[in-house]
């Protein structure tokens, strides 16, 4: 998995925020606005490009959209609070942001960088500050404690288990997209493979035949997968049937033939599998409690997001 340099040295931590800094204008509207900050389409770009490396287009978007305001809310909230960092923290975080920027000035040059991306100090600086203000945050409010009961009836609403039958449309060799003669046969493959799987034919035989080697393959269990795991594509196809019904799905990388699979107590992989995400899903019960109180405080304080999807949907 790639990540550029900011995102490899913060991202991590910090999620991607973007910060106001960079003036708008015909070459660099406004993508969003939370609050009294508004966030131009290079700040915007900058992560979504990040994204786009491990994503298609429609899950960059949606997860960058997401993180975006998600976090300015927790900067807009902080402010409103009045919130000030300790000099502990601070200290910390003018550290953190000297890293940064002697990373990019051993690769060409921090100001570079910033041209480059049309990006600001500004941005960066708030970018690092993120998650210390996450922490200062949390600290007004009481973490929660999940029940056993509410964790696995989390991890049943929240994921899916499936097998699919891939045909790619990538050429193995060079990594490219196949010629669209061969998208064309790439789809009647899928859709022959979907007709024999609703006419009764063993799923796990089309598997090995159509697309064998994989780690679909060799997974007795199947793929299980959260939210925005995925492509948007595949999630939402997976989401569009029940149990042991199929449906075909196009993404970047070719054709998914997909049977879900059931995921409750019944089946034998459930406890282990769920074992595997408890500590996980605890985590993101945890952070979602969060975000919640974040936008509660938001609302109190009459701080609005606002997107420009005229201007995001022109964003590739």
């Amino acid at each position: 998995m790639k990540y550029t340099k900011l995102a490899a040295v913060a991202l991590a931590s910090v999620m991607m925020l973007s910060a106001c800094g960079q003036s708008a204008n015909s070459d660099n509207p406004i993508v969003m606005t939370v609050g009294d900050t508004q966030i131009t389409e290079s700040e915007f770009n900058y992560y979504m490009n990040t994204y786009k490396e491990n994503y298609n287009m429609g899950q960059a978007k949606k997860s960058s959209l997401e993180y975006c305001q998600r976090n300015q809310l927790i900067v807009e909230v902080a402010k409103a609070m009045d919130i000030k960092l300790d000099s502990d923290t601070q200290s910390k975080l003018k550290d953190y942001q000297k890293s940064i920027k002697d990373s990019y000035d051993r690769e060409g040059g921090y100001k570079k960088f910033l041209k480059d991306n049309k990006l600001t100090d500004d941005y960066i600086d708030t970018l690092a500050s993120v998650s210390y203000y996450t922490d200062a945050l949390k600290k007004q409010t009481e973490t929660p404690t999940f029940t056993e009961d509410e964790l696995r009836e989390y991890f049943k609403e929240h994921y899916r288990r499936v097998k699919y039958v891939l045909i790619s449309t990538i050429d193995s060799q060079t990594g490219d997209e196949v010629s669209d003669d061969k998208k064309e046969e790439a789809k009647k493959t899928a859709e022959e493979v979907l007709e024999k799987a609703q006419n009764g034919e063993d799923f796990d035989t089309l598997i090995s035949n159509y697309s064998p080697n994989t780690a679909n393959d060799s997974d007795e269990n199947g793929y299980i997968f959260t939210d925005n795991e995925t492509g948007i594509e595949f999630e939402e196809g997976v989401d569009s049937i029940k149990t042991d019904e199929f449906t075909i799905v196009q993404s970047d990388s070719g054709y998914y033939v997909i049977k879900r699979l059931p995921l409750d107590e019944s089946q034998e992989c459930f406890e282990e599998e769920y074992e595997n995400e408890a500590e996980t899903i605890n985590t993101t019960m945890q952070n979602n409690a969060f975000y919640e109180q974040v936008q509660k405080w938001a609302d109190e304080y009459g701080i609005k997001v606002t997107v420009n999807d005229e201007v995001l949907d022109k964003i590739n």
